[in-house]
């Protein structure tokens, strides 16, 4: 894939800032499910399971946000990313 002047400086600005965004919503995601994991701990000893239930849901349905959205832009920009026109 080869782009020419502004155009390519246009597009490698766009991957950035989807690399940039990837990478957060991967730590996002990766904090829910870490939270999600002592959450469940803590439901077993069911004194707090009603309310640590609905928040584990809560969480489970921002991790699937979050893993849709990342594989958005993985579709948008796997083909640039791997290109030698950007280093990451």
């Amino acid at each position: 894939m080869r782009f020419d002047g502004e155009e390519a400086a246009h597009r490698a600005a766009d991957a950035r800032q989807g690399a940039y965004f990837r990478a957060e919503l991967v730590a996002r995601r990766d904090h829910l499910q870490g939270t999600i994991i002592k959450r469940r701990a803590l439901i077993e000893r069911r004194a707090y399971a009603a309310n640590l239930r609905a928040d584990v849901r809560s969480a489970e349905i921002e991790i699937s946000i979050l893993t849709r959205m990342i594989a958005d832009l993985d579709r948008r920009f796997a083909a640039y990313w791997a290109s030698d026109e950007l280093a990451l």
